[in-house]
């Protein structure tokens, strides 16, 4: 049998600089594990600053950057041209929408990770912003040889609302940081007033995250517990602020932490709340159940793909059904603890490794061209 053919393979890794949050959280942990786990082909590091800061943390090979600070610039100017350089096989994106449409010579595999904003309209400030959007994507989708997503649910609707070609397209599911958040909490108390009892969301204002629902449906679940807080993390979504009848002393939001201080408050909630609108994925899912929190959950997109029978499933838009679901688990110890324990054991089945290897997995089925007909130098 002939031996496969090493690929040099480059990464677009500019979200592994972004703070660890969604895109910037799996670049990260993919670009991080990914050349120890694959040694048979070689890897190049993509930027559009200097990884420096990064480097102390991954240790990474073949770093490449072009300060170009505009998106479609770097990617149809820099890319192509460093690839050349640098005889790339194949170059892996994980922004959709800043995929090389120009003077590639290379194949291009493309990360789309959900079409949440052809869902959700309001995330568009106007009509020709969609447009923009819409085109931007239609070019990616047809100009990849490879369409890797996230989940089944965003498999169908790029589909869908792309009409990409079923044959290109992989579902990759993302891993979860397998660590124990205790040590964190410990912390967390030390440089935070935590509330001793709370139920935590994230996302914060961001419309798609639910979280006004949640507030609505904590007040209903927690009229009989005094000491119940509701703790919510993220930076506020285009500077919107919730209505301020909603907020009181028992509403405590935190804005953006850090890894290790979200890892310890998840460890210290009583529950983990989270009835969003629409995920791709739904990464605070197992997050959660890591460690060992009991996760309610909306009953739409990804969130059964992700939660499978480890946690308790919420209509997302009936804020009765959201107070229900969360004052059963609030008063029922025995089913918190039966909902930890499973978490625990689905969130294990979620690694980086694993989104690696998968990722591994699609190259081969990519025809690439041989090294002498891009002329390597």
């Amino acid at each position: 049998m002939r031996a496969r053919k090493k690929l040099r393979i480059a990464i677009d890794a500019r979200p592994a600089l972004w703070q660890r949050t969604g895109i910037g959280t799996v670049c990260f942990n993919v670009i991080k594990r990914i050349e120890a786990i694959d040694p048979d082909n070689e890897y190049f590091y993509y930027f559009d600053s200097d990884p420096a800061p990064l480097q102390e943390i991954a240790r990474l090979s073949n770093c490449r950057y072009g300060s170009i600070s505009t998106k479609l610039l770097w990617a149809n100017y820099f890319v192509p041209r460093q690839a050349r350089r640098d005889g790339i096989d194949l170059f892996i994106s994980f922004l959709e929408k800043d995929v090389p449409l120009f003077g590639k010579t290379f194949k291009l595999a493309t990360l789309i990770h959900d079409l949440i904003p052809l869902r959700l309209d309001y995330v568009f400030k106007h009509v020709f912003h969609k447009l923009y959007y819409l085109t931007l994507m239609n070019l990616a989708s047809s100009r990849a040889d490879l369409i890797m997503t996230i989940s089944e649910h965003s498999k169908r609707d790029i589909q869908e609302l792309l009409r990409a070609r079923k044959e290109k397209l992989r579902v990759i599911t993302w891993g979860v940081e397998q660590l124990d958040g205790t040590a964190d909490l410990l912390a967390l108390k030390e440089k935070r007033a935590l509330p001793k009892n709370y139920v935590l969301c994230v996302g914060s204002t961001e419309p798609r995250k639910n979280n006004v629902n949640v507030i609505k449906a904590f007040r209903i679940a927690a009229e009989q517990d005094d000491s119940l807080h509701l703790v919510i993390t993220g930076a506020p979504w285009r500077g919107e602020l919730f209505p301020a009848e909603l907020l009181d002393g028992k509403i405590i939001q935190l804005g953006y932490v850090s890894d290790a201080e979200m890892r310890g408050l998840y460890a210290g909630a009583k529950v983990f709340l989270y009835p969003s609108l629409y995920e791709g994925f739904g990464l605070p899912i197992l997050e959660a159940m890591v460690q060992g929190t009991p996760v309610i959950t909306s009953n739409t997109c990804s969130m059964p793909e992700v939660a499978g029978d480890a946690a308790l499933y919420a209509d997302p838009g009936d804020v009765n059904d959201i107070a229900s679901k969360l004052a059963i688990l609030l008063e029922t110890d025995r089913l918190r603890t039966a909902l930890g324990e499973r978490g625990r054991a689905r969130a294990a089945n979620f690694t980086w490794e694993k989104t690696c290897l998968q990722m591994i997995e699609t190259y081969r089925s990519i025809e690439v061209p041989t090294a002498r007909k891009w002329g390597r130098v």
